[in-house]
């Protein structure tokens, strides 16, 4: 059986190894996903050491993995962030996720501008995949002024024709704040959000955050963090057995299987 893990510092949150191994039922994969805490200290040994099939990298390791690698993909390096491994090759399945995840929702990215908070790997995973998209513009909310400056700086240097805005028409939150077991703390005040305006959260465990639905009650779309969770998860699979799972997963069902386990 093959073996596979999401490694971290503090993963009570998490809610990958009930999502890969629902994934792994539906597409006959002889396979298990675990859950490893791991100290600083000990990442890099525990990453050229480890024995197993693939890994999934979250909060803190993202950026702090890559120094014990091999190699990484064109996007990570751009990125400047790892959120999946297979042996000592390092991906990032974090920005497709997220595309992936406005496509199931039919969300159209392109000439919108953004708003992104949070300054660290995530957030330069979404940058990216904005880009991608050709929005309009992106901007950056962070309490830190030094990372503020430094993502900036760094989106200015890959979208020259990032353009100026005052008001969102999508706003993005890449922080933790809202995620169990904080779930009382908010990334921003929502007293500027209008109707229509989206509202898309990273976080997926509540499934709904206090700051969706306090934009929800301003009249703004939200879009939950468990659909970019499903979508990365499933492009990690995709590079650990060299398949398309997306053939036979589909994400807003597999999504509505899930619920399940958030009302338990």
């Amino acid at each position: 059986m093959k073996k596979f893990a999401v490694i971290g510092e503090s993963l009570s949150h998490s809610f990958s190894p009930i999502l890969h191994k629902i994934i792994y039922q539906k597409l006959n994969l002889h396979a298990d996903y675990g859950m490893v805490e791991i100290a600083p200290k000990d990442l890099h040994s525990f990453i050229i050491n480890n024995q197993f099939n693939g890994l999934n990298i979250t909060i803190p390791y993202k950026e702090k993995v890559i120094s014990a690698l091999d190699s990484i993909d064109e996007p990570s390096k751009i990125i400047g962030a790892v959120n999946c491994l297979h042996g000592l090759e390092g991906f990032n399945t974090d920005w497709r996720g997220f595309l992936k995840s406005m496509q199931v929702n039919n969300v159209k990215m392109e000439g919108k501008n953004c708003l992104i908070i949070g300054a660290g790997g995530a957030a330069k995973a979404i940058a990216f995949a904005l880009i991608k998209s050709n929005v309009n513009s992106i901007k950056f909310k962070n309490r830190t002024e030094s990372r503020l400056k430094a993502i900036t700086s760094w989106v200015n240097s890959l979208f020259i024709n990032n353009k100026d805005h005052i008001t969102p028409d999508i706003i993005i939150n890449c922080t933790p704040q809202g995620m169990f077991p904080i779930q009382d703390k908010i990334p921003m005040r929502t007293g500027n959000i209008y109707k229509n305006q989206i509202l898309i959260d990273t976080i997926y465990n509540p499934l709904i955050t206090n700051w969706l639905k306090e934009g929800a009650e301003k009249g703004a779309r939200i879009i939950s963090g468990m659909d970019m969770l499903i979508a990365q998860a499933i492009f990690s699979i995709n590079i650990w057995f060299g398949i398309d799972a997306f053939k036979k997963i589909d994400i807003i069902k597999l999504k509505k299987e899930l619920s399940i386990y958030y009302a338990s």
